[in-house]
């Protein structure tokens, strides 16, 4: 059966269990907040507890909400991956005598990526609720931007700095959450952002990790390509797709110089023409440029152009697809 689409989560000290799932992990650490909030309002100081339900076992996570508390009255257990927890027969069904009668003196809270409806569910939605925490779209960013940072940041912004915002680091609320900070603090507690600070603290940032990536990229080394990526994905955050754009952007470089070059034009001259920019950037994409020749480069813009269209329907592997095109950069190809 189908479940019912949740109204929105309940922050009440009367939910004993609830589930938390879906992709968007700001949205599962800021309603466990809330909640533990609500718990403390009611009982005082709760003690908290939290698990990991790949190496934790439903009798460990049941012992501990129904055992006394030393440090305080009432308990709040969090438990990570909670769809590792229940994925088993026997796991399940201990959670569903456990969700008949929870105990009173804790609030148990389940989070994952994903979650399996069954039997558990009635059971838990009679004493709390399950809710799916979405990736939110563009608008819905903006508006959640504008609020937080009223009420958690103690300074304003514009609904166009918030729409500049999004459009720069996309909807992930971690990474807006952690720009608000740094643009509230630059701005003083009252303060409002505009969209001159954005583009002050954040676009000068997400420049930075497009010229290292573009460097990388006309240097023809498939280790320090390769490397370039993975920085600005995984520690850098960024949208496989936003990286593609730089991508396509140095493609198209080495193209202007690789036909300006057949033509005999001066690759200083190309660079002006083209508007390519900062100067040292110019023997490096020359020198690519020379080595791919017009044909090769042309063909370098194409598959960049391909790899946009596949990452933005959700052809393929995203990281996977970005790599292939850095390695065409370097002239390998696995196709």
């Amino acid at each position: 059966m189908a479940r019912k689409p949740a109204q929105g989560p309940v922050f009440d000290a009367s939910v004993r269990l609830c589930v938390l799932y879906g992709p968007e992990a700001f949205l599962k650490t800021e309603f466990s907040d809330r909640l533990k909030e609500a718990a403390e309002a009611a009982f005082g100081e709760v003690q908290s507890f939290r698990f990991d339900g790949q190496s934790a076992s439903v009798g460990d996570i049941i012992e501990e909400c129904r055992s006394f508390g030393l440090m305080a009255a009432h308990k709040f257990v969090v438990v990570d991956e909670a769809d590792q927890l229940v994925k088993g027969e026997t796991a399940r069904r201990a959670m569903e005598r456990y969700a008949e009668n929870p105990s009173d003196e804790a609030t148990l809270v389940l989070r994952a990526e994903k979650w399996t409806s069954g039997n558990l569910d009635k059971l838990i939605e009679a004493k709390g609720f399950i809710y799916k925490c979405d990736a939110i779209l563009p608008h819905q960013a903006v508006n959640w931007a504008v609020k937080r940072c009223e009420k958690r940041h103690q300074a304003t912004i514009t609904r166009e700095a918030a729409a500049f915002l999004v459009e720069l680091l996309g909807v992930d609320l971690v990474r807006l959450d952690t720009e608000l900070a740094k643009l509230s603090v630059g701005v003083g507690e009252g303060g409002e952002i505009g969209q001159e600070q954005v583009g002050a603290l954040v676009a000068q940032s997400r420049s930075d990790d497009f010229w290292s990536v573009r460097d990388a990229l006309t240097t023809g080394d498939p280790e320090r390509a390769l490397d370039a990526i993975r920085e600005v994905i995984e520690v850098g955050g960024e949208n496989p797709v936003t990286v593609c754009v730089a991508m396509t952007d140095a493609a198209r470089r080495v193209e202007a110089f690789a036909l300006g070059i057949a033509c005999g034009v001066p690759p200083a001259s190309v660079a002006g023409q083209a508007k390519i920019w900062p100067r040292d950037s110019i023997e490096p994409t020359a020198r690519l440029a020379k080595r791919l020749g017009p044909a090769r480069a042309r063909a370098l813009v194409i598959e960049a152009m391909r790899t946009d269209a596949a990452l933005k329907s959700g052809r393929g592997d995203p990281r996977r697809n970005i790599e292939r095109l850095a390695l065409r950069f370097c002239g390998i190809s696995d196709s």
